[in-house]
């Protein structure tokens, strides 16, 4: 079955599958207004649901990320952007996204409860993040220490081979990963901070460094990689949510 965000490819970090995940979550609401957090270029997420004609706010604190976002969104006008913060949020929304955000943040608990107040009644929190000792975040514990030389082959990766590929996921690059969830944290957070989760699904098995630059080598062999991404999705939805790279909740506040 065709996906219905052709321009976005299944990729190592499941960002078409994440992309169906938040769109089947939003079809049964008529019409929400929604709520992006920490939406960066929107290239991936926020743009795409518009051009679908869903009712949307980005909100991100990085104005470089915002620009382009705001610049792209011309010819949307069910999409706007906003440099932000949440505390300067007026408006209460059906759905807010906070997706790959939360492994960012100083206080994860403050930033929930201050979602939880900005959901209409029966609103729903789209939440993804990585799996803190999954496949993915491993990958990154060791390329960071340059093990086997990844470093310096997946700077190479990038500077020769994905630079090809403009569309970029924010421009800000100085915002590392502080939080790192197993899966009994997250659902602990979840609880503490008023929500309860009403569905899950994983994201991918594996992604990260050593996994990019591998595809791209079984690609260069002509291994069928649009058929191994799909696979590495797919595969993600049998095992036990310790072993994936990242999660996908929905959230309705207790």
């Amino acid at each position: 079955m065709a996906s219905p965000f052709p321009e976005i490819p299944e990729t190592l970090y499941g960002l078409n599958k994440r992309l169906l995940f938040i769109s089947e979550t939003l079809a049964p609401l008529s019409d929400p207004s929604i709520l992006d957090i920490g939406c960066g270029t929107g290239e991936f997420l926020t743009l795409p649901l518009a051009r679908k004609g869903w009712r949307i706010t980005g909100l991100d604190i990085h104005p470089a990320s915002v620009e382009s976002a705001t610049v792209l969104a011309a010819d949307l006008p069910r999409a706007k952007f906003v440099c932000a913060t949440l505390d300067h949020v007026a408006n209460r929304f059906e759905a807010i996204i906070l997706s790959e955000v939360i492994e960012h943040v100083s206080d994860p608990h403050m930033l929930l409860e201050k979602i939880r107040l900005k959901l209409k009644e029966n609103g729903v929190l789209i939440l993804t993040l990585p799996n803190g000792y999954g496949p993915f975040e491993i990958d990154q514990y060791l390329s960071k220490r340059n093990f086997l030389w990844m470093r310096s082959l997946y700077g190479w990766y990038v500077r020769r081979i994905r630079k090809k590929d403009k569309a970029v996921a924010t421009h800000n690059e100085e915002s590392p990963h502080i939080n790192f969830y197993t899966w009994p944290a997250i659902q602990e957070l979840i609880r503490l901070s008023g929500f309860q989760v009403v569905k899950y699904r994983a994201r991918t098995f594996i992604a990260g460094d050593y996994a990019s630059v591998l595809l791209h080598a079984l690609g260069v062999m002509r291994v069928p990689t649009e058929w191994l991404t799909r696979c590495n999705a797919a595969i993600a939805d049998q095992l036990p949510p310790r072993l994936v790279s990242g999660w996908m909740f929905v959230c309705k506040a207790r």
